[in-house]
């Protein structure tokens, strides 16, 4: 039985598409934000790969400024396609990392994160959610969408629960440090 364990060295975080445009229209979106700062922060802390995509630029606006903060340096993958895995550029960059487990955060729910979640199942990739970092325009797709994952068999779990997954003892050298990145977004 395949418990969703983490493991640093086959894990990913890819972020969906958390533009512009979406902030006066998705439900909760700065909650949504400061929560995916935490994982992208955290993900950094313990040298985990971080995929980024922007569905349509050029309409939706890029990355929200306080993302790009917590990324630093990034290039980010434009498509146009629903699912991630429908643009070459992100097959590419998964294949390339070499991981199989792949966690999912951003907009929209029950759009471009439900059809990227479905493609990575079908390809054999293990997926997580963290649903405090995914959200629709609509607190009902949102909802819909979370009962579809579950129907799908993703993992599903908190930020702060994946985060501390990724690590086994509170005496990591790095536990002190992510604890502070959760205490900083609490």
């Amino acid at each position: 039985m395949n418990l969703g364990l983490l493991n640093q060295s086959d894990i990913l975080l890819v972020v969906v598409d958390v533009q512009e445009r979406f902030r006066n229209k998705v439900f909760q979106f700065d909650l949504v934000v400061k929560n995916v700062r935490k994982l992208v922060e955290g993900f950094k802390l313990l040298g985990i790969p971080i995929v980024v995509t922007e569905q349509y630029p050029q309409g939706l606006g890029s990355t929200v400024p306080e993302l790009k903060e917590s990324l630093g340096v990034f290039t980010p993958i434009e498509k146009t396609c629903f699912s991630c895995f429908d643009s070459e550029n992100f097959v590419k960059q998964i294949e390339k990392s070499g991981r199989k487990t792949i966690v999912l955060a951003g907009i929209e729910s029950h759009v471009c994160i439900l059809r990227t979640a479905l493609d990575a199942l079908s390809k054999g990739y293990e997926v997580h959610i963290a649903l405090d970092c995914v959200s629709s325009m609509q607190e009902s797709d949102f909802k819909i969408a979370v009962e579809r994952f579950k129907q799908a068999g993703v993992f599903l779990a908190s930020s702060e629960m994946l985060l501390f997954q990724l690590l086994d003892d509170s005496k990591d050298a790095k536990f002190r440090s992510l604890s502070e990145i959760v205490k900083k977004y609490a």
